[in-house]
């Protein structure tokens, strides 16, 4: 009885599917594509530099947060109702598998951000005409191709690693880059943006920030120090990566109201003069309350941090005082520390830049790592990387 209900079942599948092949003929093409060609029309251009702004902020979000993560910022709220990720939980330790799939995300997302950044480049070199009275078009475009080039392999250089002490990442399945080498790029294309943009402007003191924190993680302090003099100055609002109801701030989904996976370490609750916002959660956890909201904004630079850029050149060369002053200065309407050395710098950075995703490169910049000899220290290169990429 079953043997002729299945042949049954099968003669009238396949009787569907010639129905449905049929039908299907008759379908219109989908109206949901773009061609490509199409994108090197300069009145479509701003389609594809709101395409690499927008994957700009969901990749910076999510690095945010799962560098936190991995730093001792964050922990884990294990217990808590919202805490059930197990692949953050993996991060919090530091013992991160290859196919955790929350690393395999944000990698995604780096990627994506960077070919959408060289493909626009490749686009407005080769194959976009422009017209006379395009000029401001040519240039945002040219500024967006290499400046968020420039912060992809940022990305990648300083969060990501091929083992747990070596950072690096990969490019069109290319060979394994390193670090220091994918802050040259960085630099590179950051540098280029500055053609770009007039001198002095907002964009200009932007790229500068940005050029001179590659610089700094890169341990080149002279030319942190350098380019962060032209850079944003107090009083200058942070450059920021935007959100809104329909795409979440990830912090405030991973680690707030939203959904509390990451706790606020304890150290951030007894700061006085506020300079890291936290608010009690459940289980006696506290969480960070600098994102209160879905659309609150996330800092990618900021003025504060080119301060501390500069107060840690100073440092290094010997001049303790300009170096005090720069502290002072990021640390804004708040009282004034009275003396300076590397501790207090450490101190100072991990509150003024707390949710920022900075503490992960201080911890290992430093040597204050938190966790067991043989964690990870960057986020590993996927199993899904290294099964496609022909050179790992």
């Amino acid at each position: 009885m079953y043997k002729n209900i299945l042949l049954a079942a099968l003669i009238t599948g396949a009787g569907s599917l010639t129905a449905c092949d049929s039908f299907v003929n008759d379908v219109n093409g989908p109206v949901d594509l773009v061609p490509s060609d199409s994108l090197d029309n300069p009145a479509n251009l701003d389609f594809v530099i709101t395409g690499v702004q927008q994957r700009f902020a969901t990749t910076h979000g999510t690095a945010v947060l799962l560098a936190d993560g991995l730093s001792d910022a964050y922990l884990f709220a294990d217990g808590t109702t919202g805490a059930t990720f197990p692949t953050y939980i993996e991060i919090d330790d530091g013992e991160i598998t290859l196919d955790n799939n929350s690393v395999d995300g944000l990698y995604t997302n780096v990627n994506e951000l960077r070919f959408l950044a060289d493909d626009l480049l490749a686009r407005v070199t080769d194959r976009v005409e422009f017209r006379d009275g395009d000029e401001d078009l040519r240039d945002r475009a040219f500024f967006t191709a290499y400046f968020y080039g420039g912060v992809a392999r940022y990305y990648l250089a300083t969060y990501f690693g091929l083992e747990e002490r070596l950072g690096g990442g990969t490019i069109d399945a290319g060979p394994f880059i390193p670090s220091a080498e994918l802050y040259a790029q960085a630099i590179e294309r950051m540098t280029s943006a500055l053609d770009y943009v007039d001198a002095g402007s907002r964009e200009a003191k932007i790229v500068n920030s940005s050029i001179a924190r590659v610089h700094l993680y890169n341990g080149n302090l002279d030319a942190a120090a350098t380019f962060a003099a032209n850079g944003l100055a107090p009083g200058d609002a942070p450059f920021v990566a935007q959100y809104n109801a329909q795409s979440n701030n990830p912090v405030w989904i991973g680690a707030g109201r939203g959904r509390t996976q990451f706790a606020a370490d304890a150290r951030f609750g007894d700061d006085g003069d506020d300079l890291t916002p936290t608010e009690p959660y459940e289980l006696d956890f506290i969480r960070q309350a600098v994102y209160l909201l879905d659309s609150d904004p996330i800092p990618f630079i900021s003025a504060e941090e080119t301060s501390l850029i500069r107060a840690e050149a100073a440092l290094d060369d010997g001049d303790d005082d300009g170096a005090l002053a720069f502290i002072n200065e990021a640390r804004g309407d708040r009282d004034d520390l009275d003396s300076v050395d590397l501790d207090v710098l450490i101190e100072q950075r991990d509150q003024i830049l707390f949710t920022q995703g900075a503490r992960l490169v201080d911890q290992r910049r430093f040597d204050r790592w938190h966790l067991g000899p043989n964690t990870w220290q960057y986020l590993p290169i996927t199993q899904t990387e290294r099964n496609s990429n022909p050179n790992l």
